[in-house]
């Protein structure tokens, strides 16, 4: 069995009817399950979009580096990088 914590949280009043409903429904039996499954289906869109990205600009680096590892680019700039990506990623949102 998987380990879980209790969290205490706040909703907007139209979501939190909407997950009382979901549960009401049958579809989950409670609302630990249906906000754990909601956190799973968000957790899935971040990794879909993450992929591509993964694929198409850091597959491409890797292969330029390895064909020229001298033209490396400083950490302090992958890290800039990954913080603009993020930044981006939640302006999304």
């Amino acid at each position: 069995m998987e380990a879980t914590r209790r969290l205490e949280i706040e909703l907007p009043e139209e979501m939190a009817n909407a997950v009382r409903a979901q549960v009401e429904s049958g579809r989950f039996a409670s609302e630990s399950e249906a906000v754990a499954a909601a956190l799973t289906l968000l957790r899935e869109q971040d990794e879909e979009e993450l992929e591509p990205w993964v694929r198409d600009e850091i597959a491409a680096a890797h292969a330029e580096w390895k064909a020229n590892p001298t033209g490396g680019i400083p950490i302090e700039e992958v890290n800039a990088g990954l913080d603009e990506e993020r930044a981006r990623r939640a302006d999304r949102r």
